[in-house]
């Protein structure tokens, strides 16, 4: 029934509820009582006794593709479609769908203290804890631009002093809160992917061995979204 006009399936729908009556005069132009119709149906759940919800909307399904791909689908576009009389007003200009695309933003980062941080090593000869201090940082899903600070040699209290700043390119999708991020899958891909994640920044803190795999101390992991 959806190639059918408004007023046909409004007179069948009554036919098969033996509702015999006409809801239409014949002096009534057209487009009138094909508004009417649509009207009646939308609203047809309202109407006591005989009233009962109707299907939904027809919502029709179309293919996607792309000029550099013909033949081969992009995926599928579901709408409806509106018709207007030309007398009315314009509905409006039509809705650009192509995909937003992100710009470049820039994460600053300034590390300039740290407090507290645990002692993890011991002098063998007086039992004095210290730690030699550093940061890493770098933003969750690019790890390729992992960052340090320099090291704070001999903290008896936890205490770094740093002033170092990070500074983290990246693309961003400000109407999603998403950052954009285009990368092989792995060294045997021929193309990247693109793929959207929350901005995270990743901040850790280690102790530096000179001798031995460094130590992890501590970890922070805040969205760059709420700022």
């Amino acid at each position: 029934m959806h190639h059918l006009s408004p007023s046909h399936c409004l007179n069948t729908y009554l036919t098969d509820k033996s509702l015999y009556f006409s809801l239409f005069h014949a002096e009534e132009t057209v487009e009138s009582y094909e508004h009417l119709a649509l009207r009646v149906l939308h609203s047809w759940e309202d109407i006591p006794e005989v009233g009962c919800r109707l299907v939904p909307e027809h919502i029709e399904t179309r293919p996607l593709y792309h000029k550099d791909k013909p033949g081969m689908e992009q995926g599928r576009l579901q709408m409806w479609v509106d018709m207007f009389p030309k007398d009315m007003p314009q509905p409006g200009p039509p809705v650009d769908i192509s995909p937003r695309k992100p710009k470049g933003y820039e994460l600053r980062v300034i590390i300039w203290n740290t407090e507290d941080v645990i002692l993890e090593d011991e002098n063998i000869f007086t039992g004095q804890k210290s730690s030699d201090i550093y940061v890493k940082g770098w933003l969750k899903g690019l790890e390729d631009d992992k960052q340090e600070t320099d090291v704070h040699y001999n903290s008896l209290t936890g205490e770094g002093n740093f002033n170092w700043r990070f500074l983290f390119p990246f693309q961003y999708l400000p109407a999603e809160k998403q950052m954009v991020i285009t990368k092989r899958e792995n060294i045997f891909s021929l193309e990247k992917m693109e793929c959207k994640t929350p901005a995270v920044l990743v901040l850790q803190v280690w102790d530096f061995e000179r001798l031995s795999s460094d130590d992890f101390l501590g970890k922070l992991a805040a969205s760059s979204c709420s700022y």
